[in-house]
């Protein structure tokens, strides 16, 4: 007969087993494609990628969807053979969908609902080729803008992100008429289908030439009246120079010292020890500053946060904020207006985003980081810099503090890098770098698809300046006492002399 401690132990370590199965089983299940290669873009249907439809006349109309989609949402031309002819309001659609800044419409389309990609009230919609499709009368009251007659492309390239499609679409060209013209005046943004991959291939901006390097306009509504003339939407090939990536905050932003004095981001030495928030231990420290990225007056585009309090911080390109809603640093870019009305980290308040105002100006920019925890505070804002979004949010945080046990079952599922083996594995840097960034999460990163080994390799291109050297003779312990002891006698000779 077994003793009751024993059955008891039995029962924990069986359940224990199980739950490791189960998560193992959710971390590295396979994920299928979301589009096939061919021409004829068809969804897979599984668990957790498919469509909803209805019979609608000769074809069949989507009422929801299931599909983890990032910023650019495909609309197929079939789903089960049949053919996609009208899109209705998004019933069924999961809380999975990240907020859709733009969705492409197949020529198949010919009628779109009233409450049609109702949950995404800021989308753009570009419509292939010459596409007929009728709205509702009442579908654009929010004056949603829409360009038609667009030329699509279809980029495939191997994705490390466990959520990305094998298969991307991106705006190649599109006739200049009255369409979209018709919308200038609404001061919203035209949202670019972003071609993404391993190179990081981004839209740059809109010429009539194709062949255009320094294309003359950044956003659809700065073109002339309608001419049209085809537009074409220029993408950089391979990485972005890094001047136009991750320049953080404007000149006269306050940043938090550790003795709680605010300085102006311009007037730091990089000598300082910064306010700072550590998730180990859900408490205030205090850094010091790793390094300053820094470029000269120029003319950027702000991105105006101004929150509840009417604090209001100048954003340039990206920046991170504590998002008390999440608990995760939640990056504002120039889609920042999704966030309006979520709350932010204030130190001992919290303040909700209550605008976002997008326009140009002359100014210098400032990305100061700091040392292992490389969060900062920013006009009093809990934030981190513009390039560590796949250095932050690694783990479960509660109540701003990380959860010890599940940062735990992370280490022991995917392990951690040495320094040793993150230069074989990924890229080599100095060990001064890599232990200031703690490095050896980025295995954990990876794993869970927050970075990749080539985003990891562009960000020590772009920053490992920062941590360059001058080449130096290193001495050793027994040559320094060498010299101390032939240095020691050489004073005494020259004493007696």
């Amino acid at each position: 007969m077994l003793k009751k401690g024993y059955l008891i132990g039995g029962v924990v370590a069986i359940s224990l087993v199980l739950v490791l199965a189960l998560v193992l089983s959710f971390s590295f299940a396979p994920v299928k494609t979301l589009v096939s290669e061919d021409a004829n873009v068809s969804t897979v249907a599984n668990t957790s990628q498919y469509w909803y439809y209805e019979d609608y006349e000769d074809g069949i109309m989507l009422v929801g969807n299931s599909v983890h989609w990032m910023a650019t949402m495909v609309i197929p031309r079939e789903v089960d053979g049949k053919k996609v002819v009208a899109i209705g309001a998004s019933l069924y659609t999961s809380t999975i969908n990240a907020p859709v800044e733009t969705a492409i419409i197949p020529n198949t389309v010919r009628y779109i609902e009233a409450n049609a990609f109702a949950q995404y009230p800021n989308v753009v919609l570009f419509f292939e080729g010459d596409n007929t499709a009728s709205f509702d009368p009442d579908w654009n009251l929010t004056n949603n803008p829409y360009v038609t007659n667009c030329e699509i492309v279809k980029y495939t390239y191997q994705g490390d992100y466990f959520w990305e499609r094998k298969t991307a679409y991106y705006l190649n060209s599109f006739m200049d008429t009255d369409i979209h013209n018709a919308q200038n005046d609404t001061g919203v943004r035209f949202k670019i289908p972003v071609r993404t991959g391993l190179d990081k291939d981004v839209f740059k901006g809109f010429d009539y030439d194709q062949n255009a390097t320094e294309p003359a306009y950044t956003r659809i509504n700065q073109l002339p009246e309608a001419t049209g003339n085809r537009v074409y939407a220029i993408y950089y090939e391979g990485e972005p120079a890094p001047t136009d990536y991750y320049k953080c905050v404007a000149e006269g932003t306050l940043v938090t010292l550790a003795d709680g004095t605010k300085v102006a981001v311009e007037e730091l030495t990089g000598e300082e020890e910064l306010l700072v928030w550590d998730m180990e231990k859900g408490a205030y420290s205090t850094s010091p500053i790793l390094f300053i990225d820094h470029e000269e007056a120029a003319l950027n585009e702000i991105i105006e946060l101004t929150f509840s309090d009417g604090t209001q911080v100048k954003v340039i390109d990206e920046h991170g904020f504590f998002n008390v809603e999440t608990q995760k640093y939640v990056y504002l870019r120039e889609d920042a207006y999704k966030y309006i009305g979520q709350t932010f980290n204030k130190g001992s308040e919290n303040v909700t985003l209550v605008d976002v105002n997008i326009y140009d100006e002359y100014v210098a920019t400032y990305s100061p980081v700091t040392k292992n925890t490389l969060c900062l505070y920013v006009n009093g804002m809990l934030s981190m810099p513009g390039a560590t979004e796949g250095f932050a949010n690694i783990f479960t945080v509660e109540n701003m503090k990380i959860k010890a046990p599940l940062k735990d079952l992370d280490v022991a599922l995917y392990g951690l890098y040495t320094y040793e083996e993150f230069c074989s594995d990924v890229v080599e840097v100095p060990q001064e770098a890599f232990e200031a960034v703690n490095g050896q999460y980025l295995k954990i990163s990876m794993a869970k698809g927050l970075i990749t080994k080539d985003e990891i390799k562009s960000l020590v291109n772009r920053y490992g300046v920062f941590f360059a050297q001058e080449d130096v003779v290193e001495v050793s312990v027994f040559d320094k006492i060498i010299n101390a002891i032939k240095s020691f006698f050489e004073s005494i000779v020259s004493f007696f002399n």
